[in-house]
């Protein structure tokens, strides 16, 4: 049996080396034999019999960490992954994450800071714009919900079960406005009261 702390400490060469004669090879299928022949016994302190099933341990573990994909059943063939020349060449993902937005964001808190303060900067005026050139035959009635929530929110009143019920129709028609209502309920109740 090998030693865990060997297999790692074998490991980049024996990458290192399956590279070198993957790029090499019109296939790209590395035998284990050539892996051995440019390692040699020596550079494992294990010659004999034992020194074959210690390189396929390395393969092993090496496919188990997504550098090497087995071509054999038996890991006398295997190909180096995307994965395992991105560790030889050093090419290391960037550690950030990244994240797409698809919509308005505003108001959201994007980032790795330790603190944030939610502002809400809702624009009525934009919205009622937005009712000029996309209400159609609905923009006088979309103009009184509208109306009613920014009622609602000057006031400072709850918020009654049922209180824009009136407008459930328009607001289905036009999720671009019940989206925007939403975000301006929803600033209007994450404010700290002052």
């Amino acid at each position: 049996m090998t030693d865990a702390g060997e297999i790692r400490r074998m490991a980049p060469e024996f990458l290192r080396i399956s590279y070198e004669i993957g790029l090499n090879e019109p296939s790209t299928i590395v035998m284990l034999n050539r892996v051995a022949e440019q390692l040699g016994p020596d550079d494992l302190g294990t010659p004999g019999s034992g020194y074959v099933e210690k390189l396929r341990t390395v393969a092993q573990y090496l496919g188990s960490r997504g550098f090497l994909k087995r071509q054999s059943a038996d890991w006398g063939m295997f190909s180096v992954t995307r994965e395992g020349i991105d560790e030889v060449e050093g090419n290391k993902p960037d550690a950030g994450s990244t994240f797409q937005f698809f919509g308005n964001v505003q108001g959201s808190v994007i980032g790795t800071h330790n603190t944030a303060e939610l502002t809400n900067t809702f624009d009525f005026r934009a919205i009622e714009q937005r009712i000029e050139e996309e209400g159609g035959e609905d923009k006088e009635e979309l103009k009184r919900a509208l109306a009613q929530v920014q009622r609602l929110l000057e006031r400072g009143d709850y918020l009654d079960r049922g209180a824009l019920s009136q407008f459930s129709g328009v607001m289905e028609r036009h999720s671009w406005f019940t989206g925007s209502v939403m975000q301006a309920l929803l600033g209007f109740a994450t404010q700290a009261v002052g």
